[in-house]
């Protein structure tokens, strides 16, 4: 059964949507929209053809062994400077700067507990104690 409201809305969307403009919005929605004008060339299309075959990429073939005795052999003795040290520990820290903030604000006042904070922030609580007492490269810097 169809209520009052569905009858306005019926005669709302009719109004709207006369057959011609259906037919003006169908026709110009047809076929393809995309580079329209834009024709490449037979030679150009089979250059982007050699192109794009093959594995240009590792990505999902893990390393052989061998490959990885190489790779763990080059990067022996290769040290980070300390600007760069910090910015990876910041990169991998699980906090954000507000969030080390918040729960050094609300472990100074008094209000909770380590377990406290840590259900609040999903983490453990041992991280909540290095962020408190700036443990850790990722939480001193901060």
């Amino acid at each position: 059964m169809k209520t009052q409201s569905d009858v306005e809305m019926r005669n709302f969307q009719i109004q709207i949507f006369s057959e011609e403009r259906k037919s003006k919005i169908s026709e110009g929605l047809k076929g393809n929209q995309n580079c329209l004008g834009n024709k490449c060339l037979e030679e150009t299309k089979r250059k982007i053809s050699i192109a794009n075959k093959g594995n240009k990429s590792r990505s999902g073939q893990p390393h052989t062994k061998e490959t990885k005795v190489k790779l763990s052999k080059a990067h022996i003795g290769k040290v980070h400077t300390e600007d760069h040290t910090n910015k990876m520990a910041l990169t991998q820290a699980s906090m954000s700067m507000e969030q080390c903030d918040t729960i050094r604000m609300a472990y100074a006042n008094g209000d909770v507990t380590h377990s406290e904070l840590a259900k609040r922030f999903n983490c453990s609580h041992s991280t909540i104690g290095n962020v408190i007492n700036r443990i850790g490269r990722a939480y001193q810097c901060r």
